[in-house]
């Protein structure tokens, strides 16, 4: 995927040129044209258009594979990503005019089926953040009319909301299929263009169209002059032979027609009699009704699945005799205004990508009458961006201050604890001028000193070097005033000690002062892993500020997860154990009236802490954080990038509101760490509680990911696996739809390869689960040694044979230093459950609570030598 991104990020756009006169029947545009992404587009019917008006494709994503096949087979685009859209690193795609997406999508891959405009919620985020980098103007998507059902109008005013809060506009445009041909598909465009572009007084409001509250009326395009062809004229009049159903079929569907439709059958079945022409309906099954086109020169819209009891069938009456049959794939192009030579790798992939797409003419005149003009003004000029809002950080309130984004505006010095730390040219009488904001900007003997900043996508070593640089500079602040003391961290809910780990493997020192832990077992793992004198053995509950040493800068807690996790019952605060994620909120309490409260305190549980049917319990967290005088944070991290685990945690962040946060870390949401459910948590919360909210960034690690294999033993003991029979009552025996056909499409690979197949086993509550992931094991889950124990199916050369993990391999999925073995194996387990990813909290560490708490104790210092309160060691080294 790097090496994609990187070949895409070696492209060069020119957005800003016109587009050339007789470019239409070119199919690549020549290079000086505008340039766009496409998401989502299988049969490349966007890709079409926009290559029809001189708008080339720099970028095609298509995460479901026979779909990319099939979009590889059709259009000369060499750039084709077959990875999902969140995947995708902005820094590595080309400033563009226009991303084009599917809006909806019921087939494909099972994340799609399960919500279906999950992939117009992914492309608006890609897009907004595209817009914010001034790397895209426009967005288009594509979908059926059902978008502006009812049901969906919410996430409409959502995303109209988000719009304008990023000075965009949304545009609703509804093309009929009927207006270009038999094919009677209605589709919905969605434009997102900014706000100040204006449409052509000719595109009009829909007539008669109900207002859907502050939703946009729907525009109409003016109707082609061409005449449109009929059924009769696109279906072939002698179809292949394999096409045809069988009598049984046919007469099913004619016992289930509706009464019109029998009424059209029976009016042509005594025309064709009685002149032996041949009629054509095409119709297909509404529930158990088989219901056809009123008027038989159309088609109804091509929907369902390509295999289920919903797709097209073509009622061919000949000569008084009905047959049944599918489309032919040729049918299939010329319903969708295709070339005959367009192939795909199946019938059923074309049928999908027919069924998913839009009428080529028609998406090329909504290019034409609506996205062309709203392109008029091109792109800003290099240097001269055009004001843009995002989503606005949190503004400071009466809570105190705060980091502000990069686009706001700030105060000299404000905001800059770790680009000031790290800048090693600067001297002290320079540092205390910013702070003083004597002076905007820092120079020296060479000219001006440019404030560094955290790039957006850096390795391990890149943040280890900029965190080791706070001990290196020049003044030797940090020898001094005692800033290069350790950072002093608590844990709570310690388990083996995962976050101390974490911490020893940090780019800074770190000092663990306590650890706490109800488990006595894996206190004595904690001990042989970090030493004596650390882990106290106690309730939580228990735990009082007069327990915890001063000194102390890191709260880190990881309270219980049953009461929120899916591997659980899901009772929330009604168990005694989800009450425990607020004794955080009570140990900050508690340091604030002792005079000492730490600088951050981190929360870790389950991502569905932030899901719906949690969400006030995470409101609350951070409400009453956020009423201890700190800024509130949540974010979400998947673990699958930097271990061989597909593991999401949320991580519920508090920095102390008298700190200054540092610019490089503080920004507008990002689909990396801030999807839906922490923007809901955030959207949840009273107004004033959201102004001391702040959405923290980290880089995105660089570099091979961990595979499932790559961690996995050759050499497994036999107590591990388990027999043929337990395979065949367990596994074979419960598997069902897609998991059962997962199964034996894996079993037969391995027989006709004669290869080895490891694949993750999910044991959920309803029955085991052939997952479709390859190279990631499953989020460990199942306490103690329960039915949702993940496990590891091994096909090899047509055998199945299953197993659990070992211990070895269950503490390389935690990215451990050492192999920890309990007493048995479902504690080893179950410790591994507990357990963090530990260099995603060293990544945490390095790039979020490094910077706030070695930044503060700079500028806590200069602010003490401006004062005069400092003991002069300063002024003398400036001197």
């Amino acid at each position: 995927m790097n090496e994609v991104q990187e070949t895409i990020a070696s492209h060069t756009v020119n957005t800003s040129a016109t587009i050339p006169a007789g470019a239409a029947d070119s199919r690549r545009a020549p290079a000086t044209c505008p340039q766009a992404i496409v998401i989502r587009d299988s049969g490349g019917d966007m890709t079409a258009g926009l290559q029809a008006l001189g708008i080339a494709v720099a970028v095609a994503c298509e995460d479901y594979r026979p779909a990319a096949r099939e979009y590889r087979d059709n259009h000369r685009v060499d750039r084709v990503i077959d990875e999902p859209v969140k995947s995708l690193d902005t820094t590595m795609l080309p400033k563009v005019a226009v991303l084009a997406t599917t809006a909806d999508s019921r087939s494909g891959t099972p994340e799609r089926r399960r919500s279906p405009m999950q992939p117009l919620i992914d492309a608006f985020t890609l897009f907004l953040q595209l817009y914010a980098e001034h790397k895209c103007e426009i967005m288009v998507a594509c979908g059926p009319k059902k978008i502006l059902a009812p049901r969906n109008r919410t996430l409409l005013r959502r995303l109209q909301k988000e719009a304008a809060k990023h000075g965009l506009a949304l545009h609703v445009v509804r093309a009929e299929g009927a207006d270009y041909g038999p094919h009677t598909q209605t589709r919905v465009v969605l434009v997102v263009a900014p706000a100040d572009r204006t449409l052509p007084d000719h595109i009009r409001p829909v007539a008669a169209t109900r207002n859907a509250g502050d939703l946009p009326l729907p525009l109409t395009l003016p109707k082609p002059d061409t005449p449109t062809a009929t059924l009769g004229e696109v279906l072939d009049a002698h179809a292949a032979e394999d096409l045809y159903h069988d009598e049984a079929t046919t007469q099913m569907y004619l016992s289930r027609a509706t009464a019109g439709t029998a009424r059209l059958v029976e009016e042509a079945v005594q025309a064709t009699k009685a002149d032996g022409s041949t009629v054509f309906l095409c119709g297909y099954n509404a529930g158990r009704a088989f219901r056809t086109s009123p008027n038989p020169k159309q088609c109804p819209p091509i929907t369902g699945p390509a295999g289920g009891s919903s797709r097209m069938v073509v009622l061919e009456i000949r000569s008084g005799r009905v047959r049944s049959r599918k489309l032919s794939t040729d049918e299939l192009n010329r319903l969708g205004g295709r070339p005959e030579n367009h192939v795909a790798p199946s019938w059923s992939q074309t049928y999908r990508s027919t069924s998913e797409g839009t009428i080529r003419p028609m998406f090329t005149d909504v290019l034409t009458h609506v996205v062309l003009p709203l392109l008029g003004r091109g792109p800003a000029p290099d240097g001269e961006p055009e004001k843009r809002t995002g989503r606005p950080a949190p503004k400071s309130g009466r809570r105190g201050r705060r980091g502000t984004s990069p686009s706001a505006p700030r105060k000299p010095g404000q905001g800059r604890a770790h680009a000031l730390a790290t800048c090693a040219r600067l001297t002290v009488q320079q540092h205390i001028d910013v702070l003083l904001g004597r002076d905007g900007r820092a120079d020296n003997e060479n000219g001006p000193v440019a404030v560094p900043a955290l790039p957006d996508a850096v390795d391990r070593g890149a943040v280890g070097a900029a965190s080791a640089a706070l001990h290196a500079v020049p003044f030797a602040l940090l020898r001094f005033a005692g800033i290069a003391a350790p950072i002093g961290l608590v844990e709570g809910f310690c388990g083996v000690g995962d976050a101390h780990a974490a911490a020893k493997g940090a780019a800074a020192a770190y000092a663990c002062a306590l650890a706490v832990d109800i488990d006595a077992e894996k206190g004595e793992a904690y001990t042989a892993r970090h030493g004596d004198g650390i882990f106290v053995c106690r309730d939580i509950r228990g735990v009082k500020a007069a327990d915890i040493p001063r000194d102390v800068d890191v709260v880190w807690v990881s309270p219980c997860c049953q009461s929120y996790s899916s591997a659980g019952k899901k009772t929330g605060r009604d168990d005694v154990r989800g009450e425990l994620l607020f004794e955080a909120i009570r140990i900050m309490r508690e340091l604030k009236e002792d005079g000492r409260p730490p600088r951050v305190v981190i929360i870790e549980n389950v991502d569905r802490l932030l899901h719906a049917n949690n969400r006030t319990t995470a409101a609350a967290l951070l409400r009453d954080g956020i009423d201890c005088g700190y800024f509130g944070s949540a974010m979400i991290v998947n673990a699958e990038k930097w271990s061989a685990q597909n593991r999401r945690r949320a991580f519920v962040t508090f920095i102390r509101n008298d700190q200054d946060i540092p610019a490089g870390i503080t920004g507008t949401p990002s689909r990396h760490w801030h999807g839906n459910p922490v923007r809901d948590t955030y959207d949840a919360l009273p107004a004033d509680y959201q102004q001391s909210m702040v959405w923290l960034q980290m880089p995105t690690p660089k570099g091979p990911r961990p595979s499932l294999r790559s961690i996995l033993d050759t050499d497994v003991p036999d107590r591990y696996w388990r027999s043929k029979a337990w395979i065949r009552k367990y596994i074979e025996g419960n598997l069902k739809g897609l998991s059962k056909a997962r199964y034996s499409a894996l079993r037969e690979e391995s027989r006709k390869k004669r290869c080895v197949i490891v694949r993750p086993l999910a044991r959920r509550g309803r029955g085991p689960e052939v997952t479709a992931y390859t190279d990631k094991a499953l989020c460990l889950s199942g306490y103690g040694g329960g039915s949702s124990q993940q496990m590891i199916l091994v096909f090899d050369n047509g055998t199945v044979r299953a197993r659990k993990y070992t211990p070895r391999e269950l503490n390389r999925l935690m990215e451990r230093e050492r192999v920890i073995e309990l007493a048995s194996y479902n504690k080893t387990y179950k410790a591994s459950c507990d357990g963090l990813v530990v260099p995603v909290v060293t990544h945490i560490f390095d790039t979020i609570v490094t910077p706030v708490v070695l930044g503060n104790r700079v500028m806590e210092a200069l602010r003490q030598e401006a004062a005069g309160h400092a003991s002069g060691t300063l002024r003398r080294l400036s001197a």
